[in-house]
């Protein structure tokens, strides 16, 4: 499922690494990022693919994040297969195997 994750935080140094490591480190790519900087905060917009246990989780780990005062979470409708949800990889289409051949004995001359 796709989660859009609103973020609300001060205008630090360094928020967006601290924002976006937190989705590297549990192997989750990001779908889109929308970052609006003012004086008085930083408004982000990220949406992922996760499962819902998951997506809460880091909704927790954002929020302890310092500097971030706010975490709005929404669920968005998706239209990845099943499949392809529990493993981001999977979504490409693996090459096609060629046939097996059989490999000629090779020397290495010292």
């Amino acid at each position: 499922m796709q989660w859009t994750y609103t973020i609300a935080a001060e205008p630090r140094a360094r928020i967006l690494t601290r924002v976006v490591q937190l989705f590297d480190q549990q192997m989750l790519s990001l779908r889109s990022l929308v970052l609006e900087e003012t004086d008085a905060a930083v408004h982000l917009a990220i949406t992922v693919e996760a499962e819902p246990h998951l997506a809460q989780r880091i909704q927790a780990k954002l929020y302890k994040q310092f500097g971030i005062s706010s975490v709005d979470l929404a669920a968005l409708p998706t239209s990845l297969p099943p499949e392809s949800r529990t493993n981001p990889e999977s979504s490409v289409a693996a090459p096609a195997a060629a046939p097996a051949q059989a490999l000629e004995p090779c020397r290495i001359q010292p």
